[in-house]
């Protein structure tokens, strides 16, 4: 890993935001290197810090076709399964793409899981957007 890019990584992983040049410096190495998942993780996560929940599913599906290895990093599809429990937008409709592109019915039992979660506490509306995209993962 580049070393601007091991800095970065531990900034994001302390949640601490990245600034305008450390954003840009990692989309002009991702630019160069288009087959490295690694600058799109990094500006997925940093998104997902900010909550800009569909900048960070863009930059997931970015890291996705960059590297279909993008697809097991663990916070991918936490954080997708997340957005697309919140949304009934763009954003649902992005997280539900990925999950069918990336993962299929791989994803099912953590869907599930969450969607007991969900459930659990009440957040029917939520639990109910998942299910949705359980079914469409389903779906020939």
């Amino acid at each position: 890993m580049p070393d601007f890019m091991v800095t970065l990584h531990a900034r994001v992983l302390a949640k601490q935001l990245l600034d305008v040049a450390d954003q840009k410096q990692l989309y002009e190495y991702g630019r160069a290197h288009r087959d490295d998942a690694r600058p799109q993780l990094l500006l997925a996560w940093d998104s997902m810090n900010r909550e800009w929940d569909g900048v960070g599913i863009r930059m997931y599906r970015m890291a996705y076709h960059a590297d279909k290895r993008a697809k097991d990093d663990p916070s991918m599809l936490r954080d997708v399964i997340e957005v697309g429990s919140r949304y009934d937008t763009v954003e649902f409709t992005d997280a539900r793409n990925i999950l069918r592109e990336a993962y299929g019915a791989q994803a099912v039992p953590q869907l599930n899981a969450k969607i007991a979660e969900l459930r659990s506490r009440g957040t029917l509306d939520r639990a109910s957007r998942l299910e949705r995209l359980r079914t469409a993962l389903l779906e020939p």
